[in-house]
């Protein structure tokens, strides 16, 4: 029986148990990260420049490429953010045209994370990459893959305005035209 067992073997049974909760969850975190990936931001491409930033008083516009921070070559947006981590206070981001801008980061603290704001979000382009289950969405037949078009007559190019469009109508029907496979839908 468990009670007759020595203490140090005892301690050890004790112990097994979380020690394996821990262990089964980073063998899951693992395996979920090994078959769908980390999620990232595609090309460092320029979705949304923050009015009366140091960014658009430099003439950064949406749509711009992003080519390097601080010298180093960046192809995504997860790069761009290891860079600006990197940087203790400025930043020299080079565009793709051979426009240069530099500026210093200023840091935003809240209550949860501390931040640094430098004028510019990633272009996050409006493919749906999934859906829970019983949301309106999903009952309206959108899928993972389709592409967001317009939402009530009013293009979108991101899912800035995707998130803007949405919560412009609150409590309403709102109609969404998506394209999947080339076909509007």
């Amino acid at each position: 029986s468990f009670v007759a067992k020595r203490i140090p073997l005892r301690a050890f049974i004790v112990a097994a148990g979380p020690v394996m909760n821990f262990v089964w969850a980073f063998i899951v975190i693992v395996g979920v990260l090994m078959l769908a990936g980390l999620p990232t931001f595609g090309d460092p491409i320029v979705g949304a420049v923050t009015a009366g930033s140091r960014a658009e008083s430099q003439g950064v516009m949406v749509g711009d490429r992003i080519a390097s921070v601080n010298g180093v070559e960046v192809e995504n947006w997860a790069e761009i953010y290891a860079e600006v981590a990197n940087s203790p206070s400025g930043l020299l981001l080079e565009l793709a045209d051979g426009r240069r801008v530099e500026f210093e980061l200023q840091t935003i603290i809240d209550d949860e994370t501390p931040a640094f704001e430098f004028g510019i979000e990633p272009h996050v382009p409006p493919v749906v990459g999934g859906l829970q289950g019983r949301s309106p969405a999903a009952a309206a037949g959108i899928r993972k893959g389709d592409r967001i078009l317009s939402i009530d007559g009013v293009a979108v190019r991101d899912w800035f305005d995707v998130g803007d469009e949405i919560r412009a109508h609150p409590d309403s029907d709102i109609e969404i035209v998506w394209e999947r496979g080339g076909t509007e839908m």
